[in-house]
């Protein structure tokens, strides 16, 4: 869309979940949560109105984050415990993470990528592609935001279920 005006269409998959893209160098990230016959793959790279790259990185991607500053991207994969980086339409690689990363962020001004690992209630921290730190978290993390401004990350936790409960927890990190 170029403000209220679609401008194109492109094919992005099968069970796109999330979508970010990067302000710098143009390129849209796609996450798909469900791949199939037709869609095996699970990202989808699109480049103005261009598909320009697809890639199985892991199984049931849900969530893309992009760090402008440096131009990559995280996807999480929830089915296999991962995080892929892809830099463009070039894959870096994948790290491991906790149990079923559902949700990530990137502090640009830092260069922490936060993951919520919902299955096992923790919040993994990657610095320029390794595992720097995994938190304790409230009861299955499932979201999870940046303030730049004040250098402090917040995450949701829905509690048991996937019912978001009274009471949810939000753990703020600096």
């Amino acid at each position: 869309l170029d403000g209220l005006q679609a401008v194109g269409a492109v094919q992005a998959g099968w069970g796109v979940e999330n979508v970010a893209a990067d302000p710098v160098t143009g390129y849209v990230y796609a996450a798909h949560s469900v791949p199939n016959s037709d869609y095996p793959q699970n990202v989808s790279v699109i480049k103005d109105d261009q598909l320009v790259f697809t890639a199985t990185t892991g199984i049931r991607s849900m969530d893309v984050a992009v760090n402008p500053t440096t131009g990559l991207a995280y996807i999480t994969n929830i089915d296999n415990d991962s995080v892929t980086v892809l830099f463009g339409d070039q894959w870096i690689g994948n790290i491991s993470v906790g149990k079923e990363p559902t949700s990530v962020a990137v502090n640009p001004l830092t260069g922490y990528v936060f993951v919520t690992n919902q299955d096992d209630d923790t919040v993994t921290i990657i610095e320029a592609g390794t595992v720097v730190a995994t938190y304790d978290t409230g009861s299955r993390p499932v979201a999870v935001a940046v303030d730049m401004q004040r250098n402090l990350t917040y995450v949701v936790s829905r509690g048991s279920g996937n019912n978001c409960e009274v009471g949810a927890l939000v753990t703020v990190f600096q």
